[in-house]
């Protein structure tokens, strides 16, 4: 999905940032001195931002590379869920998440009060009106 922001952390500090693009694929910013291409142990994928209509994921993911910088596990941190991984020199990394939509809250209630104060009033009008053509033909007979 395009517009996800994504950070890689090792342990508390940031390695890169990075914004996926149309296709899914992420556009990394270094913000250390490190290659990206030569990461070697585990880390930590954090989503910072989610595309408008999907939440989140706060807990992120654990990625393992080996020492090629290739990477070869990965699983959620909240489900331990396994990731799908494929990864090549050529082709790049690619690590496949699953985006999680918005939920919708039904429509709960009915059409409210409305139409039950304008029938009530309608009524109380018409038993006024009533009333008042009874009362008129008691006062003309009487």
């Amino acid at each position: 999905m395009e517009g996800a922001e994504f950070q890689l952390k090792q342990e508390d500090t940031v390695i890169a940032t990075g914004i996926s693009d149309k296709q899914g694929l992420i556009n990394w910013a270094v913000s250390t001195g490190v290659d990206l291409t030569e990461l070697n142990g585990t880390y930590t994928l954090v989503e910072t931002k989610a595309p408008a209509g999907y939440m989140v994921n706060a807990s992120g993911w654990e990625v393992t590379f080996d020492d090629n910088g290739l990477l070869t596990g990965g699983k959620n941190l909240a489900d331990q869920k396994v990731l799908t991984v494929n990864t090549t020199k050529e082709n790049g990394i690619r690590l496949t998440v699953e985006n999680l939509k918005l939920y919708e809250l039904p429509e709960t209630g009915g059409t409210g009060i409305f139409v039950y104060t304008i029938g009530g009033t309608l009524l109380l009008m018409a038993a006024a009106l009533l009333i008042y053509k009874m009362k008129r033909e008691e006062v003309l007979k009487g």
